[in-house]
């Protein structure tokens, strides 16, 4: 079976919509690309590049400015059993993680 073909093009008049997904690296990739998620010293810095150019909007929490046409939306994926291991130890800071 053939590897499924990914276009790469992206319509220059089209703006993307970022969904933050928690414990996933949403907040380091918002901020790189100017929106204030969370966001230290550290990473703050907002990225060169097309990417932070035409990611307009962002779904965070109770922020919602992607409008309802959006046709195109970043996501930032994570291993599932990862996400949840970090998300407990997020709220569990005083748990020492092993």
């Amino acid at each position: 079976q053939k590897p499924m073909e990914i276009d790469k093009t992206y319509p220059s008049n089209e703006q993307l919509c970022f969904v933050h997904v928690g414990k996933a690296g949403g907040s380091t990739i918002g901020c790189s690309l100017g929106f204030s998620l969370h966001c230290s010293s550290q990473n703050q810095t907002v990225s060169e590049g097309m990417l932070p150019t035409l990611t307009a909007h962002v779904f965070h929490r109770a922020i919602n400015d992607c409008v309802n046409d959006n046709r195109y939306y970043l996501f930032v994926v994570r291993d599932p059993l990862a996400r949840l291991t970090s998300a407990f130890y997020y709220e569990r800071p005083n748990i020492r993680e092993e």
